[in-house]
């Protein structure tokens, strides 16, 4: 059976994620590549970063969720059991689809509010 989702183990999969992509730009930077092909590199690792980005804020979310389920249960107005699965409560963050936050930083605020409550505000959220 698969683990729960750790907050911890999140991040240094973000940061680890995103030294290969820093090793990635270092490697590309030192061959002899064209402007356009270096432009092309650094734009592939912005969206990488972005990838890793989300997946990290999923992950987190999911994690903050199957802490405390209370939260989710007052924002939504549904009851949850004390448990979920980590399924489960990437199905309440994703609706069924795929994780997406418009807006930048003031998007991803707002989804972080509306899944687990204004408790983040002391967070500086």
């Amino acid at each position: 059976m698969p683990r729960k989702k750790s907050g911890k183990l999140a991040a240094d999969m973000f940061m680890q994620a995103s030294q290969r992509i820093w090793n990635f730009v270092v490697e590309a930077e030192e061959a002899k590549l064209t402007d356009q092909a270096v432009t092309w590199v650094y734009e592939a690792a912005l969206i990488k970063t972005a990838v890793a980005f989300e997946k990290l804020m999923l992950d987190c979310l999911v994690t903050a969720i199957n802490n405390d389920t209370s939260t989710t249960s007052e924002t939504t107005g549904v009851a949850f059991p004390r448990h979920l699965n980590d399924e489960v409560c990437e199905y309440l963050v994703t609706g069924g689809g795929y994780f997406d936050f418009e807006g930048g930083q003031s998007g991803l605020v707002r989804v972080i509010k509306e899944l687990v409550g204004r408790s983040t505000t002391s967070i500086g959220l």
